[in-house]
């Protein structure tokens, strides 16, 4: 069986039941054939079979992550983290959605997660008012129409717990 791709002058993690690390993969229809040296995976080599060298890079199998927990951390650093080691209190929490929407250009929303009411000193989710304080900053600052201020809070309590000690449930 010949090789679609190869992989070579690398450092291949194969993940495998020894943990090896060689320096060459073969793959046949999107499925690894063979791991080795470049001797072992000479035989793999037909004419229409690419050669990618890695010049010494690391190559690592495909990892699947069907919660996409990688958007969601893409996603998270455009966003106001509220579990930075500096947030003791909810007064930090609007600080920062405060900083952030001086660089957040008008009409584009603010997105801050990570929120636990157990990680602040007050122990308690923000109130509907204390956002509305932040809305009409933003909406000073920004522009914002009214009914953003609110959608601030899906993005802060996302259990219907929280949204019912805020009286939105």
């Amino acid at each position: 069986m010949k090789a679609d791709i190869i992989f070579f002058n690398g450092e291949v993690i194969t993940v495998d039941a020894q943990n090896r690390i060689v320096e060459c993969v073969a793959v046949k229809n999107n499925r690894i054939i063979a791991v080795g040296t470049k001797a072992d995976i000479r035989r793999y080599i037909a004419r229409d079979t690419k050669c990618i060298d890695l010049n010494g890079k690391s190559l690592l199998p495909g990892f699947i992550d069907a919660h996409l927990h990688l958007t969601i951390y893409g996603t998270n650093l455009l966003g106001v983290s509220c579990i930075e080691p500096h947030i003791h209190s909810l007064k930090d929490i609007f600080q920062d959605l405060r900083i952030k929407a001086e660089e957040t250009p008008k009409g584009n929303w603010i997105r801050a997660w990570g929120f636990s009411e157990s990680l602040v000193k007050e122990n308690r989710c923000p109130t509907k008012e204390e956002l509305d304080d932040i809305k009409s900053y933003l909406e000073h600052k920004e522009g914002l129409p009214f009914e953003q201020s609110h959608k601030i809070i899906y993005f802060l309590t996302l259990d219907r717990h929280s949204l019912f000690q805020l009286k939105y449930a």
